[in-house]
């Protein structure tokens, strides 16, 4: 199933019509932002049997939202990497020339 997110009516509309013309049934495309996992305007499937794009208006009903939406949820047990940054005590001297990278 190939699945697709963007944030312009437009695009969405493009991209669906392009999946079903190269025959990429199954395929859901929603219009919301990508980077927000509670924004959800409109999604829309394709379909082989009946042949068709069929359009989802509640986001519950939406299989791309419900996975989208999980792929924002903490998971537990699940810690972050403590980041270390190596510092210098004493900063380079700078001469002025560069003759001395030589």
């Amino acid at each position: 199933m190939r699945f697709g997110i963007d944030i312009d009516h437009t695009c969405v509309k493009m991209t669906v019509l392009n999946l079903l013309l190269n025959g990429f049934f199954h395929a859901e495309v929603m219009w919301g932002d990508s980077l927000s996992p509670d924004d959800f305007k409109l999604s829309c499937v394709t379909s082989f049997l009946p042949f068709w794009i069929f359009k989802i208006k509640q986001k519950e009903n939406s299989h791309l939202w419900h996975s989208h939406k999980a792929a924002f949820e903490k998971k537990e047990g699940v810690s972050k990497p403590e980041i270390v940054i190596p510092f210098r005590d004493s900063a380079p001297s700078v001469s002025g020339s560069q003759l001395q990278l030589f």
